[in-house]
């Protein structure tokens, strides 16, 4: 089985926030890089949906010098960036043939990789976390389940406000005011649905009075109007 490369592309996105404002944050861009069929490279890039590692996009493209030592490629990038329809591609450029040999196999060793560098380069561990791969082991691990569903319910009510209120990024907003990657906070409303705590935004936006974004379940309204309670029970 071939073994790639794991990188990393960190890039500025600006997005605007209400009252028409321009706010800028970083995206780290998790990559697997695995060279094949002598003359190419598929880039995968990498994504977290309900805990699990996913490829989100599938590049293809000439290996070229990218693993030469003086070479700093960019991830998921190559000459064609520069050089546009004149660059070199090998015979017959990528056809279906190359396309059946993309070694997807490959990417069961992106755990293994990931848990390798948590044992021997822990100084690097955290650098992964605005890419969300450390969150994504972690919760693999044995051990307590998770948020609690007062924790999920509170959650989805600030995400539900967000969307009521217009804001466009609403992952974005709570993860800078919870101090977390905005994969977790995907991850964590993600789970409020998989507990039946947040309707689906599909299902929420076909009912009468259904919002974007999705609706407090019965289960997860009950549960909001007893954390509410107890909120109230203790400031008196």
């Amino acid at each position: 089985m071939a073994r790639g490369i794991l990188t990393f592309q960190t890039r500025t996105v600006e997005t605007l926030v209400p009252p028409l404002s321009l706010e800028t944050y970083d995206v780290q861009d998790p990559w697997y890089e695995v060279d094949f069929d002598e003359h190419w490279t598929a880039s995968f890039r990498l994504a977290i949906q309900h805990g699990r590692i996913v490829v989100s996009e599938v590049r293809i493209f000439p290996t070229e010098d990218r693993r030469e030592p003086e070479m700093a490629y960019e991830a998921g990038k190559w000459s064609v960036e520069d050089l546009g329809p004149d660059v070199q591609v090998p015979p017959g450029g990528v056809t279906s043939q190359v396309v059946r040999k993309v070694p997807f196999d490959s990417l069961s060793t992106v755990s293994d990789i990931i848990e390798w560098v948590k044992a021997n380069r822990p100084e690097e561990w955290t650098s992964l976390a605005p890419s969300g791969l450390t969150s994504e082991r972690e919760r693999r691990r044995p051990g307590p389940k998770g948020p609690t569903d007062e924790e999920l319910v509170e959650y989805a009510d600030q995400y539900l406000g967000l969307i009521r209120e217009g804001i466009t990024n609403p992952h974005t907003v709570l993860s800078r005011q919870h101090g977390h990657s905005t994969h977790h906070s995907k991850h964590l409303i993600d789970t409020a649905r998989e507990r039946s705590l947040l309707s689906s935004p599909e299902s929420a936006v076909e009912k009468p009075g259904g919002r974007a974004g999705g609706m407090l379940t019965p289960n997860g309204e009950d549960i909001l109007r007893r954390v509410k309670m107890g909120q109230r029970k203790e400031k008196q």
